[in-house]
């Protein structure tokens, strides 16, 4: 038998080496971890030169406490813009907060429960992921835990430092207050829970710890009840599911069956070692599972009946409890169990994280970063006379990596910069350039591939990223030796961090003076037939009228004046409703992340009030998607051309039942017009857009 120094022992070796682990998952490449959105959403709002207006200018408009604001300020006041300098000390409270979760398991139940909770606290993406973002979520967690740890110590073991635990929870209270207002709502849930377990003889100094509490917050509160008054996060966040949490759990455990197997085995386990004795903690079970719970109840009520607030970063508070509910059931404290148990978690998680969740290639490519980085390769290969380059990113954001990769004298167009989608055709077909770079964020116009595709038809290369993508297009232009056997083999389709083949500067007639590049596109015998992404095309040029379109008079096709062809399709005065093309998505759909195009060539009259190409989608007759395009934004009164709408499912919730695309023209001046050529197509997308939030296929 082990006394308990050994036991002490052995489990202080076991919390060590989980906190080197942990360590390494998250100071791996440190340099290389880039800054997220958000993150670059704070660095900008630090850069105001007094405190004054830090707060007015830059903690107001977000909508969290001041508290990590103000500390990003003067952390690039003293080091600057440095990845190492804003992100280490978010990296610290993520590892601080793995051996607070040992100590509040081994305080609670026992030191088994407090090693295996700590082990997935280390490893599992959900706590490494918010440990190397500078954002308020790590260091909530931190201070949620050291609240905890105080808040435990005071009530549970009176009789040790009473006065200097009491301390420690009003000053971790407050901290939880500034961090963020979901850390702010568990230290509250915290303080009203310690009333049912505070003994009267010591109720006076809890209430008065918990009442400095909202003293040292007294001077937030005008900035809280501002931003109280500007609401959610409505405009990019959707209202929560009915079955939110248990994605959020899936996420947890990187919706991987071997995690859930894991479980199982670990309750499996516990009930084989069972004893009767000691017996369980029953009430910290019970406060475990209330403040798992409670969080996410209220931000689902506040979500769906005011503002949606509810997201999986805010319920990391409280992610720790979710834990010590299935590991509380063990008893055993046998170090070689011990050792079993945290080397499994270790063997299982750990892989999970790096292969299964691909958390190093996906998190670690920035798009902001990719984008410049090959945008510029393909420059460099290709010669900037050959190459035009749009990149869909973020203006205040960008210039951060041109300066960082040295890419200042990168020549390209921002997006927005060509205005409307019908003067972005406009400078396409101005283009004389054989190829087109395109770099867009996951919030980019999803037509935009279209507009582009239909003046360089030719797809040589596209990278998938978490958050966005990059494309390489090109003309059929006689500037391509197009008979050359490499030539030939020049599309190439990849995923995210995939090697690629295109073209190297040699295959190029023209510009010959172009300046050589320090990386070129390389073909590393990847080689083979040109893929193409579309799957699925159906085009009603009205000769005749395709089914899939419906019942259509056969009186509005009209060979007057047509568009194309022989024929097209008058919507008459009076008519709302062009034909509409419906048909299940599941019939059109490969996978989850395809795109969906809809294309209709019209004729507008002299005066012509306006007219939107429209995408619905129903689930057994309720409209769960409506998706628009003006058609102002490609043509005037009185022109003939294109317009274009897509679809994205990604964004849509694909678990409604009975899901029916509906396309169509929508015309509530019900003025008439001519149409034509109305096509659908299908083609495969991002397959990792949302890769770091949901499944990755």
């Amino acid at each position: 038998m082990l006394n308990s120094r050994n036991r002490f022992q052995i489990d202080h070796i076991l919390i060590i080496l989980i906190l080197l682990a942990g360590t390494a998952l998250r100071l791996y490449r440190l340099p290389d971890i880039p800054f997220t959105h958000d993150e670059f959403s704070a660095i900008i709002r630090a850069q105001y030169g007094t405190f004054g207006d830090l707060i007015e200018k830059g903690v107001k408009i977000d909508g969290h406490p001041a508290g990590v604001q103000v500390f990003i300020w003067l952390l690039i006041k003293w080091f600057g813009v440095s990845v190492i300098a804003l992100k280490l000390p978010f990296i610290l409270f993520g590892l601080l907060s793995v051996w607070l979760v040992y100590l509040i398991g081994k305080e609670w139940f026992n030191s088994t429960v407090g090693l295996t909770s700590a082990a997935f606290v280390s490893f599992l993406q959900f706590p490494v992921i918010y440990s190397q973002i500078a954002r308020p979520y790590s260091s909530g967690l931190f201070f949620t835990l050291l609240l905890v740890w105080f808040w435990t110590r005071a009530l549970f073991r009176p009789e040790r430092k009473s006065l200097l635990n009491l301390a420690g929870f009003t000053v971790a209270g407050a901290l939880c207050a500034y961090n963020h207002h979901f850390s702010m709502l568990f230290a509250a849930m915290v303080g009203i829970t310690g009333l049912f377990f505070c003994n009267r003889k010591r109720l006076l100094p809890y209430l008065v710890a918990c009442a400095m509490v909202i003293v040292l917050y007294l001077p937030h509160l005008p900035i809280f009840f501002y931003q109280l008054g500007v609401g959610g996060i409505e405009g990019w966040l959707r209202k929560p599911r009915f079955d939110f949490i248990t994605d959020f759990i899936q996420y947890i455990f990187h919706f991987s069956v071997f995690l859930y197997l894991l479980i199982f085995l670990l309750v499996s386990l516990s009930l084989y070692w069972y004893s009767d004795r000691p017996k369980i903690r029953i009430r910290f079970v019970l406060i475990s599972a209330t403040w798992f719970l409670l969080p996410f109840l209220i931000g689902y009520l506040y979500s769906t009946f005011r503002s949606s607030v509810l997201q999986y970063s805010v319920l990391i508070f409280s992610f720790p409890y979710l834990l010590f509910i299935p590991l509380s059931l063990f008893k055993t404290e046998k170090p070689l169990h011990q050792a079993v148990l945290v080397a499994l978690i270790a063997v299982i998680v750990i892989p999970s994280l790096i292969f299964e969740r691909r958390h190093y290639d996906l998190f670690y490519k920035s798009p902001y970063r990719e984008m410049v980085v090959e945008a510029k390769k393909a420059v460099d290969s290709l010669g900037a006379a050959n190459c035009l380059v749009i990149l869909d990113t973020r203006r205040e954001i960008n210039p951060y990596y041109l300066e960082s990769l040295d890419c200042g004298d990168l020549p390209f167009l921002y997006a927005d910069s060509a205005g409307t989608r019908g003067k972005l055709l406009s400078l396409l077909d101005s283009c004389n350039r054989p190829c087109l770079v395109y770099g867009c964020l996951s919030a980019a116009p999803w037509e935009n591939y279209s507009l582009i595709r239909s003046r360089f038809p030719i797809l040589q290369v596209h990278r998938t990223y978490a958050g966005g993508d990059f494309y390489l297009f090109s003309k059929n232009d006689p500037r391509l030796n197009t008979d050359s056997a490499h030539q030939k083999r020049q599309l190439h389709r990849l995923n995210a961090g995939s090697d690629y083949t295109l073209f190297s500067k040699s295959n190029f007639r023209t510009n010959p003076t172009s300046p050589p590049g320090n990386e070129q596109f390389q073909n590393d015998g990847k080689q083979g037939p040109p893929p193409e992404e579309y799957f699925y095309t159906l085009t009603n040029n009205f000769e005749p009228a395709l089914p899939e379109w419906g019942w259509i008079d056969q009186d509005q096709i009209t060979d007057s004046l047509p568009i194309e062809g022989k024929y097209s399709f008058l919507v008459r005065k009076g008519d709302e409703f062009s034909p509409t093309f419906s048909m299940p998505i599941r019939d059109l759909m490969r996978s989850p992340d395809d795109v969906i195009d809809m294309s209709v060539d019209l004729r507008l009259p002299e005066v012509f009030p306006g007219a939107w190409l429209v995408m619905s989608v129903t689930a057994n007759g309720k409209e769960v998607y409506w998706k628009s395009v003006a058609v102002a934004d490609y043509l005037k009164s009185g022109q003939q051309g294109r317009a274009y709408i897509s679809l994205r499912l990604s964004d849509i919730e694909l678990r409604h039942h009975g899901l029916l695309l509906k396309a169509f023209v929508w015309n509530p001046m019900k003025t008439p017009y001519l149409l034509d050529q109305f096509t659908i197509k299908v083609r495969s997308g991002n397959p990792v857009i949302y890769g770091l939030y949901r499944r990755v296929y």
